[in-house]
């Protein structure tokens, strides 16, 4: 089924990557809670017909803005479903 999968318009199908706490000297500080975060990491798997090519690619990583986003479930796995101008950095 997700080998299939088209994403329309200037959406963009991502599975979240979870972060690895942050250690300075040795000690790991206490993150406040995921959702409290503005910008969250995830992986591209699918990107919409609208959207160039050159600009953002399945398999990038990105950081993006978690207000807008949509939980998608497909075959047991969790995806996200956000737009384009939610995107603030690309690896």
């Amino acid at each position: 089924m997700k080998e299939q999968m088209q994403v329309q318009n200037d959406f963009i199908l991502i599975s979240k990557i979870k972060e690895e706490p942050t250690k300075v000297g040795g000690l790991q500080l206490t993150s406040s809670n995921e959702e409290e975060k503005r910008y969250h990491k995830a992986k591209v798997f699918r990107v919409g017909a609208n959207i160039p090519l050159d600009l953002v690619k399945e398999s990038d990583e990105i950081y993006y803005d978690h207000v807008n986003e949509v939980k998608l479930v497909l075959d047991d796995e969790v995806y996200h479903v956000i737009r384009l101008r939610d995107v603030v950095l690309i690896f």
